[in-house]
């Protein structure tokens, strides 16, 4: 159903053509390739909890006479009936609630123009995925049953857990953890490497080994060093007991960490950010207002500038104004270079608005990544980029490539990067140029930005106004060349990060439920054989009271393990991803945003906790 409520609204043709797609589309395509990677893991576990509470069933059936045929038969046609029944119904109910989710959406992006539509592709993408999905499971059900033997099914609740009490392979998972850390802090060091997605998903894999190895080795590397101790004797049932119950939980325990960092990583990111909204915008741009004169367009006398602040009650701080140069330049270009050029400054120039202290030879060039995403969107250091003035051309060797500090915002001048030149090669280029390649950053601040909307629009309105009198061509370009500002950024910023909020948190509510579920399922299963044990323990002189003990000991550590280590790696997951998007200034209040997520989440486990121990407790002692 949530599937196909994001499908549709990913599909809608009137949506597409909104400014703000390419962010809706990059939101639900994410969203989309987790629900179907949740999907894998919880239909088939689902299934296989299913299929193995039925094992006595299956033996029973064979003993009468049944062969493995039969039983895939029978498993193939309520697997059938389960994967129709849920499409029909998971599509109907996600046609009934997509019209009411595109209302939010659309009143959290301030968009009133965009009618409900469905697409076919949306019931195409739908139908298809889970298709693939349960038809694996179907595959997979059938190989499972047919290698099903009457002993074995019978057999099945006496099976042993396997112990091993190596403490090698406990240490190797801390090691491999500690590494990932390590790989972690080197990758948001370094610009080259944070642009190369292959590492980044390595460190990913790496982290989830070392969670894995520390699930699957660690406590029994525990129990080694405790073993033959006073504490281990003196609190043997419940330590056994544990450790028993961890061992056959460690698979899920693994799976539901992960499911947990995805949770705190999907809900805490919007989260923060949306708090941070403010903090974000000014980060964005060094002055309150910015806008770009190229040329004739955006033409601005400074006493006209002036009369157009003083109709409001602001108090002016300054009007600066930085020398630039615009050429076009040779691609390759990404999706913001529309303008097929780059704005080009010189580095006292840059130096003085951003405070940074580079320094460059002739012919070398410093290249700053204006864009939001991680790469080198198409300019790496020690390559080399050229740009041309009708026969001229001007060649340049890249000295570094980075996301940092820029003179405007990318409003002002739509491009996925800057240049800065040394001293004497931009004042070469501006003497080899034509004026209409000529330009100046304006800078204008007040004593605070908060109150600035109106002269925003008044500045706007005016600079529209003065550029219909200009060429086609250069009315095209002007559109390029918008009023940026703090006001405006911090607005669609509260926009957009609210629409995250909502889309991401029902994707967490639904894998926060999707987690009790499976923990649910885990303990359905192992229900009769817990209470064929503790019924043994009982007789050997174990009170209620010391196994309702046991049992609240047994459910806090598989409730609460997968909070910790999903805790920890999704901290680790949003220090990358605030590090990719050039977010490192705000780290700090990033993690402290964050930390509210992860204790509402606690709480919320913690009641589920107790109703899922009561419950289980009340069937155990029956």
């Amino acid at each position: 159903m949530i599937f196909f409520i994001y499908s549709s609204l990913l599909f809608n043709k009137g949506l597409a053509k909104e400014k703000d797609y390419d962010l809706i589309s990059m939101l639900f395509y994410i969203s989309m390739t987790a629900l179907t990677a949740f999907s894998i893991f919880f239909i088939n576990y689902a299934h296989s909890a299913f299929i193995k509470s039925r094992n006595k069933e299956f033996g029973v059936y064979l003993t009468l006479g049944m062969n493995s045929m039969d039983l895939q038969r029978i498993v193939t046609i309520e697997n059938l009936i389960i994967i129709l029944s849920a499409l029909a119904t998971g599509i109907f109910s996600g046609m009934l609630f997509s019209r009411l989710f595109q209302m939010i959406v659309l009143k959290l992006l301030n968009i009133t123009k965009v009618s409900y539509s469905l697409d076919y592709r949306s019931f195409a993408l739908t139908a298809g995925v889970f298709s693939l999905i349960f038809t694996s499971v179907i595959i997979f059900s059938s190989f499972k049953t047919k290698k099903l033997d009457i002993s074995d099914l019978l057999k099945e609740p006496l099976k042993k857990e396997g112990k091993n009490c190596s403490i090698i392979p406990g240490l190797i998972g801390i090691g491999i953890m500690m590494l990932s850390m390590i790989m972690l802090f080197i990758i948001t060091k370094s610009q080259r490497l944070r642009s190369e997605s292959f590492i980044i998903v390595a460190y990913i894999i790496l982290s989830f080994i070392g969670a894995y190895m520390i699930i699957s080795y660690v406590g029994a590397a525990f129990m080694t060093l405790i073993k033959n101790r006073d504490y281990y004797f003196n609190n043997v049932l419940a330590i056994t007991e544990i450790n028993h119950k961890f061992n056959q939980n460690k698979k899920i325990i693994f799976i539901l960490s992960i499911l947990s960092s995805m949770t705190i990583t999907l809900v805490a990111s919007p989260f923060s950010l949306y708090n941070l909204s403010a903090s974000i915008a000014e980060m964005s741009q060094p002055n309150h207002i910015e806008f770009f004169q190229l040329g004739r367009i955006n033409k601005l006398s400074k006493d006209e500038l002036n009369s157009i602040i003083e109709k409001n009650n602001l108090k002016l701080e300054k009007i600066s104004g930085g020398e630039c140069i615009s050429l076009h330049y040779d691609g390759p270009y990404d999706k913001y270079d529309v303008m097929e050029s780059k704005p080009i400054i010189s580095q006292d120039t840059y130096n003085s608005i951003t405070g940074e202290r580079i320094s460059l030879k002739r012919g070398e060039a410093y290249n700053v990544i204006t864009a939001w995403e991680p790469g080198y969107h198409g300019i790496k250091p020690q390559s080399t980029i050229t740009f041309s003035h009708g026969p001229k051309t001007f060649s340049f060797n890249i000295k570094d490539s980075k996301q940092t500090k820029w003179i405007v915002n990318i409003e002002a001048y739509k491009s996925s990067s800057g240049i800065v030149l040394c001293n004497e090669d931009f004042s070469y280029i501006k003497n080899n140029i034509s004026s209409e390649s000529l330009g100046i950053i304006q800078g204008i601040n007040f004593n605070s930005w908060k109150n600035t909307g109106v002269v925003v629009e008044r500045l706007a309105d005016e600079l529209n106004k003065r550029n219909k009198s200009l060429s086609n061509d250069e009315q095209k370009l002007a559109s390029y060349l918008g009023v940026a500002s703090i006001i405006k950024a911090y607005e669609n910023s509260k926009r957009q990060y609210s629409l995250f909020i909502f889309v991401t948190t029902i994707m967490g509510i639904l894998f926060f439920v999707a987690g009790g579920s499976v923990l649910f399922f885990k303990q359905y299963t192992e229900l009769n054989n817990d209470k064929i044990r503790f019924q043994k323990l009982y007789k050997i002189g174990i009170s209620e009271k010391e196994a309702a003990a046991v049992i609240a000991k047994e459910l806090r550590i598989t409730f609460f393990t997968p909070l910790i280590i999903g805790n920890f790696l999704g901290y680790s997951f949003i220090y990358l991803l605030t590090c990719l998007f050039g977010g490192a200034e705000l780290l700090k209040e990033f993690i402290i945003n964050a930390t509210y997520v992860v204790i509402a989440y606690f709480l919320f486990q913690a009641v589920f906790y107790n109703i899922t121990k009561r419950k289980y407790t009340s069937e155990i002692l029956k």
